[in-house]
């Protein structure tokens, strides 16, 4: 049984391993299929297709799940459809599993230098509206002399489906060696999708789309691109409305489920707070390993009742959390912190010639500074870091 997404209301998943896996941990094959429509379903495909607006017909895959292998490595199968069938009974509601040919893609999180996950623009060459992965497409199935080859690895396809959505500037390889698989997702469009990571050598300003990547309608599939910050904070807000509001001439943009898909997976398998977003060390998609139990949090309550009215005297935030963290036993608390201070310290203010001036991250020289140019002393970042540790343990507490 699928897995429920605690965001979208129509994603679910249908795998996700213990661990982010590896190019040599995952394998696909090609096995029989369980796609077996009725013939009224059949002849609704044949009716409906129209080659004149739409093209050629394209063979894709089906996918037909995944299996563990005795070594610890996981093969995804797949089995023969045709693009048609997809386009066609996707509109068709209340279709069993069996009647649908469940199409495989895969989406890919472009990760940048400067920590942020490339999201792209939709435009009229795409049958879908708002924002995606930049990098995100069906795994095509290629037929020689009327035999099916092998199908690609999905890593394979990752970086096909990134080279023909996005240009990159800076005259350096955009790929590098750090890349994973994070789970498979199924989205309100029916299809199923594999979502893996990749790193980049290049920063978000050297990302763009690329305008000659066309749709069916020989009109671009993309009309720009959005970096998302890749901040637990951000990504919760991200996960929380499904939207970007902050695209410039544009009102909102709603995002495709499977790209929430991709944003849930990176705040679970995501370790926070060192800059960089670090996906390959973490353990595990448990919900437990995110539940407090009533003790911990009536502890957590008590001891920050005590701090907050003065009664500790002589423990500053940091000491506090240390104290905490101790007592729950957990890196629950503490496992975000330093992600969570970054976010709070930088929509703050300080205060210079008179004047309060917003502050922000300056990745260049690794610090905050504002706008104009005025940096955050140690002395103001320590004070700070001690109110944003303050606060985020009372959020903690009125969210638990």
């Amino acid at each position: 049984m699928d897995l429920k997404s605690r965001y979208g209301k129509n994603l679910s998943y249908p795998f996700l391993p213990d661990a982010s896996l590896q190019n040599d941990q995952l394998f696909i094959r090609e096995v029989p299929s369980s796609f077996n429509p009725s013939e009224e379903l059949r002849e609704k495909v044949k009716v409906g297709w129209d080659p004149v607006k739409k093209g050629e017909d394209g063979t894709k895959w089906r996918y037909e799940g995944i299996t563990p292998n005795p070594d610890g490595t996981f093969t995804i199968e797949v089995s023969p459809i045709m693009y048609s069938e997809h386009d066609i009974l996707r509109g068709v509601s209340g279709l069993k599993p069996e009647d649908y040919p469940t199409p495989f893609t895969v989406n890919t999180i472009q990760i940048t230098s400067d920590n942020c996950f490339m999201l792209a623009i939709r435009g009229e060459g795409s049958d879908q509206r708002g924002i995606a992965s930049l990098g995100c497409g069906f795994c095509d199935r290629h037929v020689v002399r009327g035999n099916n080859i092998p199908p690609s690895h999905p890593f394979d396809n990752c970086k096909l489906e990134s080279l023909e959505e996005s240009l990159y500037t800076g005259g350096i390889p955009p790929f590098s060696d750090e890349k994973g698989f994070l789970g498979i997702a199924r989205g309100s469009n029916t299809d199923v999708t594999a979502i893996f990571y990749q790193f980049l050598n290049v920063d978000s300003s050297q990302v763009t789309n690329n305008p000659d990547n066309l749709g069916y309608n020989k009109k671009p599939e993309h009309t720009g691109v959005y970096p998302l910050r890749l901040e637990k904070r951000v990504l919760e807000d991200f996960l929380q409305t499904g939207e970007i509001k902050d695209y410039p001439g544009v009102e909102k943009l709603v995002a495709a489920d499977h790209l929430l898909g991709c944003a849930e997976l990176l705040l679970h398998f995501g370790e926070f707070g060192k800059g960089k977003i670090i996906l390959s060390n973490r353990k595990s998609f448990k919900k437990e390993d995110y539940d407090i139990s009533n003790e911990y949090k009536f502890k957590i309550e008590r001891d920050y009742d005590r701090l907050i009215k003065g009664k500790i005297e002589g423990v500053n935030g940091e000491e506090f959390l240390e104290i905490i963290a101790e007592e729950v036993g957990t890196d629950n608390l503490t496992h975000f912190i330093d992600e969570e201070i970054h976010y709070v310290i930088e929509r703050g203010y300080i205060v210079r010639d008179g004047k309060r001036e917003k502050l922000r991250w300056n990745f260049e020289g690794n610090k905050f500074m504002t706008k104009y140019g005025h940096e955050l002393s140690h002395e103001e970042y320590l004070f700070k870091k001690d109110k944003a540790i303050k606060k985020i343990v009372r959020n903690f507490c009125n969210s638990n």
